[in-house]
């Protein structure tokens, strides 16, 4: 994804299939988003984007991105965990990266964390 298609995105605004994190999120809170995803028609959440749209970024890559794929969507905080999902880093022009976490809808299997499903 391009920086003008990532900021295109933020333009639509938070919906069913699109979620702004903040790059301190914590990974349960990420894992009920990511579960929803899968239960409805999928989605895409940008970490290191505000609620209003700003671009903030992440300022460490590799962590945020284990955060996402060892905890959030895994079995720590899934049941069972979301698979296949994928993640997108973008950089923008003025160094800001944003990581796009990809959903697929999984109408099939009910994914709950903590025991609540979504």
């Amino acid at each position: 994804m391009t920086e003008e298609q990532l900021k295109q995105l933020i333009k639509q605004g938070e919906s069913q299939t699109l979620d702004f994190k903040d790059a301190r999120i914590h990974p349960r809170s990420l894992a009920e988003t990511l579960a929803a995803f899968a239960a409805a028609d999928g989605g895409v959440a940008l970490i290191g984007v505000s609620d209003n749209g700003t671009i903030h970024g992440v300022s460490d890559y590799e962590r945020v991105r284990d955060k996402v794929i060892y905890e959030a969507a895994s079995r720590n905080h899934c049941d069972p965990q979301i698979q296949p999902i994928e993640l997108e880093r973008i950089e923008t022009a003025d160094g800001k990266i944003v990581i796009a976490v990809t959903v697929p809808a999984d109408y099939e299997t009910l994914h709950s964390v903590g025991g609540k499903f979504f």
